[in-house]
C-alpha cells in the first residue's frame, strides 16, 4: 500500500526517465564541444587557419597603406598585395597585381592595392 504523499511508481519512473534524458543531452553537448576542440588542436601547424591568414593580410594592408577596394579619390596605387595559390602573401607591383586580378584562371588572387612602392629593382617581397 502506498501512503499518501509518497511518490507513486509512475512518478518515480517519469523522474528517472527525465533525469536520463537530461544527462544524455548534456553528454552529447559535451562530446560535440570536445570533438570540435580536438579538431582545432589537430589542425596541421603548417597550414595557417583562415583567421591567421586574415590577420596577416590586415597587418600587411595597414603596414603598406593598402585598400581592398581601391582609393576612391583617384589615387593611383603603386603596388598590390596578392595571395598566391599556395597561400603566400606577397607585395608586388601594381601591374602584376592587376594581371592577377584579370586572370580568371590564376590560382593567385588580388587582396588589396597599395600606396607604398616597392624598392628599386625588387619585383616582389613578403610583406
Amino acid at each position: 500500500m502506498n501512503p499518501r504523499g509518497a511518490p507513486g511508481r509512475l512518478q518515480l519512473t517519469s523522474r528517472a526517465v527525465s533525469g536520463l534524458l537530461v544527462g544524455a543531452l548534456l553528454g552529447v553537448m559535451l562530446a560535440v564541444a570536445l570533438l570540435s576542440r580536438m579538431g582545432d588542436l589537430g589542425a596541421d601547424p603548417q597550414e595557417p587557419s583562415s583567421g591567421a591568414r586574415t590577420d596577416r593580410a590586415r597587418e600587411a594592408i595597414d603596414r603598406h597603406h593598402c585598400s581592398p577596394s581601391g582609393f576612391g579619390d583617384g589615387t593611383i596605387p603603386a603596388s598590390a598585395l596578392i595571395r598566391t595559390g599556395t597561400g603566400d602573401l606577397l607585395l608586388v607591383s601594381f601591374d602584376r597585381g592587376w594581371q592577377v586580378h584579370q586572370d580568371e584562371e590564376s590560382a593567385a588572387e588580388l587582396v588589396a592595392v597599395c600606396l607604398e612602392d616597392l624598392p628599386p629593382g625588387v619585383t616582389q617581397k613578403r610583406p
